[in-house]
């Protein structure tokens, strides 16, 4: 089976909820965040620091959700989802474009509590 290449490009975080308890993760979890969009109770956010790896981004996500104090974390568990969105681009071969995430980082998700989601860009035009 042949391979494409392909780009991860970054996981967006987005939160759905009351917009109370999208505040109070927000304000916890800022430092550590870009906030790309915050409409009442919407959010799309994207950890400040990047990492070469969907894995990789999903384990410091999973991780800092799980460092959230008892009031933040009693407001991330009310929010009605949850959802790491992996952005991947596809290169321009024909084949499949495949990855793996661990048992440890998939774990670390359920105990976070996210929902997992990708979304596939097609092949920049040459």
């Amino acid at each position: 089976m042949s391979q494409i290449e392909g780009t991860f490009f970054n996981v967006d975080l987005d939160l759905h909820g009351s917009a109370a308890d999208i505040e109070q993760v927000i304000s916890f979890i800022a430092p550590s965040v870009v906030v790309m969009r915050h409409e009442g109770g919407d959010a799309s956010l994207e950890l400040a620091e990047q990492f070469s790896s969907a894995e990789a981004t999903l384990q410091a996500i999973a991780e800092l959700i799980q460092a959230l104090p008892y009031d933040a974390r009693s407001a991330w568990d009310r929010l009605k989802y949850r959802r790491a969105d992996i952005g991947l681009q596809i290169g321009s071969q024909h084949g499949q474009l495949t990855g793996a995430i661990s048992l440890e980082v998939l774990g670390m998700m359920v105990r976070s509590g996210l929902e997992l989601a990708y979304t596939v860009y097609p092949p920049v035009a040459d």
